[in-house]
């Protein structure tokens, strides 16, 4: 799949119109086709590192059973990690 700067410039077109409210039935669809093939060729270039986040997330849970995070590594896991209080 090819990502082009005219399909960005179009989604970005239909952003705008999403946002000011003037965004038609078909081109909420376009929208729609346009995020979706933005994102599975981000996916493709570029990769979240899930892995590595869950790999943290285990490793803040272990020290966490130990009781070892502070407060402030707490408020971040929260953020972080909605779900798990560090507690």
């Amino acid at each position: 799949m090819v990502w082009t700067e005219a399909k960005n410039a179009r989604r970005c077109e239909l952003i705008d119109k999403a946002i000011e409210l003037t965004l038609t039935e078909e081109e909420l669809a376009e929208l729609n086709g346009l995020q979706a093939e933005m994102l599975e060729y981000r996916r493709s270039v570029a990769p979240l590192p899930i892995e590595e986040a869950r790999r943290l997330y285990a490793e803040l849970k272990a020290t966490s059973d130990r009781g070892y995070l502070t407060d402030e590594l707490k408020k971040f896991v929260a953020v972080v990690f909605p779900g798990f209080g560090g507690d």
